[in-house]
């Protein structure tokens, strides 16, 4: 990768990012702050809050503690259908100020403030260099969103595509405003529910035909593992990174409420 490309960098919110498309490829140097946690409910909310108070209270062990988690630890309900995993005895560790941030890859507690401190050094590094940047995002059709963690037949997929775009928007807003010199873009991915279900697809297909791509937002379509194509969903996107060095065309400018943090 020449020294003047774009780096791709994740934004999670899990770690598929980094394990099908930037690790196998070695489009990398390091593992960045985001690409391993578990943040597929909050998302890009969370990241935007975390980069706005400068990575604070990552540093200090007494941030990260033990909590049941509503993804391992809610109910099943009559009627609904229920998104988390099913492990009702598993707490996770957290960070306290993002409770629906779970550090599952690292069994050891006593390394989180030293390591996340560490991460944060190099991702500050990589907000303020002359590189541009290709942040890389997805949310899952079968995940929770606003805490509903339990949801409609149709997996409440059409507040889940709403938010997306919302929080893709103001994540772009965030760095555009915070950091004016940094070239960047967002590719904001949507992995579709492994279980075909006519209203889903309807509602992922109306949205992507829609394409409320930006010039500094665009949206993918992506699979899980294990289903048709989803490894090429997943390298396509390098094709997209060149995008973050700012020749891009022009696109048009689509806006929504900002999410609250």
């Amino acid at each position: 990768m020449s020294r003047h490309s774009p780096i791709p960098v994740s934004l999670g919110g899990g770690c598929d990012v980094s394990l099908y498309l930037l690790a196998p490829r070695k489009l990398t140097p390091a593992n960045e702050f985001f690409d391993h946690l578990w943040n597929l409910d909050r998302g890009l909310v969370d990241v935007r809050r975390i980069i706005e108070t400068d990575f604070a209270g990552f540093d200090r062990p007494e941030n990260y503690v033990r909590r049941h988690h509503p993804e391992w630890n809610t109910p099943e309900k009559p009627g609904r259908v229920r998104l988390a995993a099913r492990d009702m005895d598993t707490q996770q560790v957290v960070h306290a100020a993002y409770p629906d941030i779970a550090f599952i890859h690292w069994p050891d507690v006593q390394e989180l403030p030293v390591r996340f401190a560490r991460k944060a050094s190099r991702f500050r590094a990589l907000l303020r260099g002359d590189r541009p940047l290709s942040f890389i995002y997805y949310r899952k059709c079968d995940c929770a969103a606003h805490g509903r963690y339990l949801v409609n037949e149709d997996l409440d997929v059409q507040a889940k595509l709403t938010l997306l775009a919302e929080e893709s928007v103001a994540f772009a807003e965030c760095i555009r405003s915070r950091f004016p010199e940094l070239r960047f873009h967002l590719l904001a991915g949507f992995m579709e529910a492994r279980r075909r279900h006519p209203k889903v697809d309807a509602a992922v297909d109306a949205f992507f035909a829609a394409a409320p791509d930006t010039d500094d937002v665009t949206y993918r379509r992506l699979r899980c593992r294990g289903d048709r194509d989803w490894q090429e969903r997943w390298i396509a996107l390098e094709r997209d990174f060149a995008r973050a060095d700012g020749r891009r065309e022009p696109t048009s400018r689509w806006r929504s409420p900002r999410v609250s943090t």
